[in-house]
């Protein structure tokens, strides 16, 4: 992030965060955490928020979990999570998307689905912890309350990766704080 956003005031990655708090986190949600996302928190704690009163920061360094927002610090990840325990838990949703080898599963919530962007909205990107038998623990999906999941990545470090990777190669860049097709200047809301 710094390398790429070296003048950015938001979007930037937090101090670690520690054993206690991730385990306190853990502890209040039911769930462990996968390890390799566990690590990451102990390297980054999520990324700062740009201020929704403050002025427009050009040089905001895009959300990495996009189109849902910036990945969130474990204390908005619990906040969020708690704020979801009032949704109607393991009620499908029926998209007639759902496949036999689809590795998530059709639900309104699951309280195994773990928030990891902060949107400011109910929709977002979750870490599914209780996949489907064709899932894998700790794939992420975006999720719109309107038309429900789509997978993002096996993981968040899989996310991470790819897009690193998009942003090396020219094939995605930052303006004005989200993210652009470098040739058409159109915003990018996924990667393929």
């Amino acid at each position: 992030m710094a390398t790429h956003f070296p003048r950015a005031t938001h979007g930037r990655l937090r101090p670690p965060a520690t054993e206690t708090h991730l385990q306190n986190v853990e502890t209040a949600m039911g769930q462990r955490l996968p390890d390799d996302v566990r690590e990451l928190y102990l390297r980054f704690d999520g990324t700062t928020l740009p201020s929704a009163h403050g002025p427009r920061d050009v040089d905001c360094a895009p959300p990495l979990l996009f189109p849902h927002g910036h990945w969130c610090s474990l204390e908005d990840m619990l906040r969020s999570w708690q704020g979801l325990q009032t949704m109607p838990v393991d009620a499908k949703y029926n998209t007639g998307n759902e496949q036999d080898s689809d590795p998530l599963r059709e639900y309104v919530y699951h309280r195994s689905w773990i928030p990891i962007s902060n949107s400011g909205t109910s929709d977002g990107v979750y870490m599914d912890l209780e996949p489907s038998r064709w899932g894998i623990r700790g794939q992420l999906f975006s999720y719109d309350f309107e038309s429900g999941p789509r997978m993002l990545a096996t993981s968040l470090l899989a996310h991470l990766d790819k897009l690193l990777r998009y942003v090396e190669q020219g094939l995605l860049e930052a303006y004005q704080g989200t993210w652009v097709d470098p040739d058409t200047r159109e915003a990018v809301y996924q990667l393929d």
